[in-house]
């Protein structure tokens, strides 16, 4: 479980730390998966949970993630948690940035960019 997630876990609420597609160990499916496929994902587990509203909470693209869940489905969002992210679409120039920084991670490793 992530620090933050052991830590609200510690102060007694339920932390929920789902493994989306194309990260942790969940793979990556063929092609590209849209910020809606993850928000409904996201409900579909939370049905799985019988959870019917839930403080949801993102880093980066996980705050992504988050808005589109909080835009797609208002009623099961109590409150919503943002770090370290931006509801600004992606220029071209940042998706190039990105994706050169994904082909460098995939030829190099995590290590050097975790450094």
């Amino acid at each position: 479980m992530a620090p933050r997630a052991t830590a609200l876990a510690t102060a007694g609420y339920r932390a929920i730390t789902p493994d989306l597609r194309g990260y942790g160990e969940n793979p990556a499916r063929p092609g590209v998966t849209p910020f809606a496929a993850f928000a409904d994902d996201l409900v579909a587990l939370l049905d799985h949970l019988d959870i019917e509203q839930a403080v949801v909470g993102g880093v980066s693209m996980g705050g992504r993630i988050a808005m589109e869940f909080r835009l797609r489905h208002p009623g099961r969002v109590r409150a919503l948690v943002l770090s370290d992210t931006s509801p600004v679409p992606e220029t071209e120039e940042g998706k190039a940035f990105r994706r050169g920084l994904a082909e460098r991670l995939l030829d190099e490793g995590m290590e050097p960019y975790a450094e």
